[in-house]
């Protein structure tokens, strides 16, 4: 995985820079690249759930939405059912990766948080952070961290932070141009520390 897709700082959105204002329709025959639009990209090997490409411009790996044969539910059951063995095993090394690019007394949103496991190990890492996540499933606030429950894209809000982390969340988003354009809309007009 390369360095954006663990975190989103302000002015560190890499993934962001050249990006049209739409993203190229795309379909099976004629896939287009969902992160830099470019029609070059070649299959993948066979999956049976659906079609999987990867980018020769910029390397990014997707599939194309119409031909995902059962897309994913997410009921309250689906971390303990569907990633259990995710959640019991977290990546403490990633984790820890992760909060070694966020500054000192930062605030951070998780986007995707599932149960906040991520934020629950920051919280015990990084005492010095203000955290809050958001998945479409709810958590309860304490300890530190605030919890929201919702859609990033339709969420309202004013806050906006100096880091923004969403792990293993990129490939259930349809739309990755528009979700990368709201998480660089939550960090935007800050400066560093």
């Amino acid at each position: 995985m390369r360095f954006f897709d663990y975190l989103w700082r302000d002015n560190d959105i890499k993934m962001t820079k050249g990006l049209s204002g739409k993203a190229a329709e795309d379909s099976v025959d004629h896939p287009v690249c969902p992160i830099c639009s470019s029609g070059k990209v070649e299959p993948m090997p066979q999956h049976p759930e659906a079609a999987l490409y990867r980018c020769r411009a910029c390397s990014h790996a997707f599939s194309v939405p119409s031909s995902i044969a059962s897309p994913e539910t997410y009921s309250p059951e689906y971390f303990y059912e569907q990633h259990r063995r995710w959640f019991e095993h977290p990546n403490l090394p990633l984790f820890r990766s992760v909060l070694h690019f966020i500054p000192k007394g930062a605030t951070v949103l998780d986007v995707g948080c599932g149960r906040g496991d991520f934020l629950r190990f920051a919280q015990k890492e990084r005492p010095d952070l203000q955290l809050s996540g958001i998945d479409l499933s709810e958590n309860e606030s304490g300890d530190g961290i605030r919890f929201h429950t919702g859609e990033i894209l339709s969420w309202e809000t004013d806050e906006r932070f100096d880091a923004i982390v969403s792990l293993a969340v990129i490939e259930h988003v349809d739309e990755v141009l528009l979700f990368v354009r709201r998480l660089k809309e939550l960090t935007q007009g800050l400066s560093r520390r």
